[in-house]
């Protein structure tokens, strides 16, 4: 199971699922999806296409530190 920290760095950069939907490529349920938990294991392809959208590492959006 991957936690991430989608949606904390999304709201920090005042971007929408939308606005990050557009970004990356993935669609807005897809993301909400990843971001409430439900969906757990996203492709490793998904999971760049998410980091780029938001300026941020794969490492820094799904393997955070704390």
């Amino acid at each position: 199971m991957v936690q991430n920290k989608i949606k904390s760095i999304r709201v920090r950069k005042r971007l929408t699922i939308t606005d990050l939907s557009r970004k990356s490529g993935l669609s807005r349920a897809y993301i909400s999806l990843l971001e409430n938990g439900i969906r757990k294991n996203p492709s490793h392809e998904a999971m760049e296409k998410i980091a780029e959208g938001l300026g941020k590492s794969v490492q820094a959006v799904f393997f955070p530190k704390n």
